[in-house]
């Protein structure tokens, strides 16, 4: 019973699917093969599902907070300038720019892996870390694009 309302889905979400308007050669063939597909694998997968939603906005914040922190490496000093004519003298203006944007990489790279590993083990904590090795179903339609997938790998 439950299979059948499985094959009855991908076959109305196979005739929805507009982006890639399958013909209904493919669609016949689509059906065949996951008439024949028997179980397929689900398991508990709560801490990537919630890592997967939500890591995007926190990156784009992150990088924000980022860029700000680093500014001043290129800032110029208000004062007298002194060191930095200093070394601009000494070492030359491309050498100082160059050892800028090279502290500016390094401290962003750090930065960001630090903090990502911070909020993935934040996140990851109360859910525990099952479920790595299991496709991420979080609704209907990730769920139709893991089975076309594999039906698709099994053709």
């Amino acid at each position: 019973m439950l299979l059948h309302i499985r094959l009855d889905k991908i076959n109305e979400n196979l005739m929805m699917d507009s982006k890639n308007n399958y013909t209904d050669t493919e669609i016949a063939r689509f059906m065949d093969k996951a008439g024949d597909l028997s179980v397929i694998s689900m398991g508990y997968s709560e801490g990537w599902k919630v890592l997967a939603e939500n890591m995007g906005g926190f990156g784009i914040l992150l990088n924000m907070v980022i860029t700000v922190l680093i500014l001043p490496l290129f800032g110029r000093d208000s004062g007298v300038q002194m060191e930095e004519l200093a070394r601009s003298a000494r070492f030359g203006q491309k050498r100082l720019n160059l050892s800028r944007i090279l502290s500016a990489y390094l401290a962003a790279t750090v930065l960001y892996f630090a903090s990502m590993m911070i909020y993935f083990s934040i996140l990851m904590m109360p859910f525990g870390f099952e479920g790595g090795n299991q496709p991420i179903q979080n609704n209907v339609r990730t769920f139709f694009h893991f089975i076309i997938l594999h039906i698709y790998n099994n053709l």
